[in-house]
């Protein structure tokens, strides 16, 4: 494991606008991050230096959330451009957005770029963690249920090797493995 380095905090953008959720590309060049400059949400790349974001969506729903494809690519991220909240992916310079999984939330992508966790409501509209293969979405299988932390789990986030799968509940944070099992409170 390579220690923390104390560092000098700098702003990379400036615009008049709420600007959040960023996800450091791959490489650490680029930021991708959700703005509502436009006056709708939408995602943007800038320079990790900053100078002028790119914005890589465009449609009148809100596109939020985004996580980066491990070759830096594309960019997964949750739309509501078909009514639900549903998880899209683009390319890195944006154009057009394919569907990849339906009434999810919250993309995370795998470092090895072989599966996304996400986030999706169980019958009472509590969010739970659940993940599919990139190579079929149609795989999909939910990892946690009640015992795996109170009330929503949210903000799926891979370990570097691949092996977990971090997550917070309302009070707690909690790793679950993507092959399933139990989660454990951390």
């Amino acid at each position: 494991r390579m220690p923390l380095l104390p560092g000098q905090p700098f702003q990379v953008t400036s615009q008049d606008a709420w600007e959040s959720e960023p996800a450091v590309s791959p490489d650490a060049s680029r930021i991708a991050y959700t703005s509502d400059i436009s006056g709708n949400l939408d995602i943007y790349v800038i320079n990790i230096r900053g100078g002028n974001p790119l914005k890589i969506t465009g449609s009148d729903a809100a596109d939020h959330q985004p996580d980066w494809f491990p070759d830096g690519s594309f960019i997964a991220f949750t739309s509501e451009r078909k009514g639900n909240k549903d998880i899209w992916k683009t390319g890195q310079l944006g154009g057009g957005a394919t569907l990849l999984i339906e009434n999810a939330t919250c993309p995370a992508v795998s470092p090895d770029g072989s599966m996304i966790a996400f986030c999706r409501a169980n019958r009472e509209g509590n969010p739970r963690i659940w993940v599919a293969e990139a190579e079929d979405f149609d795989s999909q299988r939910v990892l946690t249920d009640d015992d795996d932390g109170l009330w929503g789990h949210y903000s799926p986030a891979w370990s570097p090797d691949g092996s977990r799968i971090c997550y917070c509940s309302h009070h707690n944070l909690w790793i679950v493995s993507p092959s399933g099992g139990r989660a454990r409170r951390i």
